[in-house]
């Protein structure tokens, strides 16, 4: 029987024993392509009867091991069907759920739906949240219920845009599908107060004294994202410009490569200015000359200069996926930020609430 608990970025399998309830832990690097290979697997986790008698608190746990393991399986399922993780995709006005067609947009909210609906089964209370094992398994639910909403959102923002110019049976559809998102909603509304039962101990740290100034930090921290996705969003720019532009380039040198050891001269056009080119003839040639920036060009033999732009191009290649990934994990710390924000100002609320009706009380 295996029980895969996601930790940090990485996955622990345990593997329960029936001795004396020892658990060896063996680390998996990549959680998406752990879900890749469940998802090309006809056989997924089967731990419906999955009970840990090693331990008195095992048969607690055992109940909400086996609730996770159904979310994991829907997961590799979800994946299996779209071939991507909703948790993962990119999000925002140009994301996919907001670019999506019609068509494929009805299809794919509903498998949406079935993800969420076994991450909310998990069903914990509070008291049930001070095991580790429990505790650990909802707090990676409560950031997938976090990215879920936001593709969800989206999905439901893209399918309301266009529902005026769908065809009759794609209207039932899509109004199907609404009332359905209002129904979940409500359900992880009830999944997140759970979390909120934290806040309390959050406002005792140090710092937190008031609402307002844990507001105050938590905005600071807001904007501190923000800052940083400007940056990383200009690198991206950047890299995204000068891919295309190395690629040109060795494509020119492939075609020197051929050329170097033959007498015919190679046609081609300069660029003097914007939109203006200037007619040339290259005699063959085993030397190029580089722009390397602030105005520094140097002469290289062909062969090296297509060695150093296939490297630049494998860095640039690789620091632009690097920056995706960091873009995500940005999007995702607005939302909890954002979350976190809603949760103390809900907090405070039901705070200044109570202390009126205890007022109330007294003067009457």
């Amino acid at each position: 029987l295996v029980f895969i608990l996601m930790m940090n970025s990485l996955f622990l399998v345990v593997f329960p024993q029936c001795t004396r309830g020892m658990s060896q832990l063996r680390a998996l690097p990549d959680h998406t392509r752990l879900i890749q290979y469940l998802a090309s697997r006809n056989t997924l986790f089967n731990l419906n009867n999955f009970l840990d008698k090693g331990a008195l608190q095992g048969y607690d746990m055992s109940t909400f091991i086996r609730r996770y393991s159904r979310y994991m399986n829907e997961k590799a399922m979800s994946y299996r069907l779209v071939a991507v993780d909703f948790t993962k995709m990119k999000r925002g006005i140009d994301g996919v759920m907001r670019t999506m067609n019609t068509e494929k947009l009805i299809k794919t909210l509903p498998i949406i739906q079935n993800q969420l609906d076994a991450l909310l089964d998990f069903q914990a209370n509070p008291n049930e949240l001070t095991n580790g094992v429990i505790n650990s398994a909802f707090m990676l639910l409560f950031k997938d219920s976090i990215r879920l909403f936001a593709a969800y959102n989206e999905g439901v923002i893209n399918l309301l845009e266009k529902y005026f110019d769908m065809k009759k049976n794609q209207c039932k559809d899509a109004l199907d599908i609404y009332k359905k998102f209002l129904c979940r909603m409500t359900k992880l509304s009830e999944f997140l107060k759970v979390a909120e039962e934290d806040v309390d101990s959050f406002m005792k740290k140090p710092g937190n004294e008031t609402a307002d100034s844990a507001l105050r930090k938590l905005d600071e921290q807001h904007q501190k994202y923000k800052y940083m996705e400007l940056n990383l969003s200009q690198k991206k720019l950047r890299l995204k410009s000068q891919i295309p532009q190395i690629s040109q380039t060795l494509e020119i040198l492939r075609h020197m490569q051929k050329k170097k050891d033959t007498k015919t001269p190679m046609d081609t056009h300069f660029l003097l200015a914007d939109n203006v080119y200037c007619k040339a003839s290259v005699p063959p040639t085993d030397k190029v000359c580089l722009w390397l920036g602030a105005n520094v060009m140097l002469e290289y033999d062909i062969d090296e200069a297509q060695a150093l732009l296939e490297k630049n191009l494998s860095t640039a290649s690789r620091n632009c996926e690097t920056l995706e990934d960091d873009l995500d994990f940005l999007r995702d710390q607005f939302t909890t930020t954002e979350v976190n924000m809603a949760r103390v100002y809900n907090w405070d609320v039901k705070r200044r609430s109570k202390e009126n009706l205890l007022k109330s009380a007294e003067k009457s």
